[in-house]
């Protein structure tokens, strides 16, 4: 398959607030928990070094809150969606 590329911040702010993203059934979007990525500062310095942690977080999230199927770990989704969460930490 293809080899995602580095992880496009725009892209994933873009994904984040996309109802259906990951195969999410309920109409919404990660913003609808987490408007302007609140609350989510932290997370990726709480994770540095532990990607594949912050991977599984992004898809329980995907699961629980949107009911979806999840992305792939190595997607260029999952590599933007993880570039926007980098991004919140200023």
């Amino acid at each position: 398959g293809m080899t995602a590329g580095p992880g496009d911040v725009k892209r994933g702010e873009y994904l984040f607030n996309q109802p259906g993203f990951g195969g999410g059934k309920n109409g919404k979007s990660c913003a609808a928990c987490h408007p302007g990525g609140r609350g989510l500062e932290q997370v990726a310095a709480r994770y540095a070094g532990r990607d594949a942690e912050l991977r599984s977080m992004v898809n329980r999230c995907i699961r629980m809150a949107l009911k979806g199927e999840g992305i792939r770990d190595d997607s260029q989704a999952m590599a933007d969606i993880l570039a926007y969460l980098r991004s919140l930490g200023g």
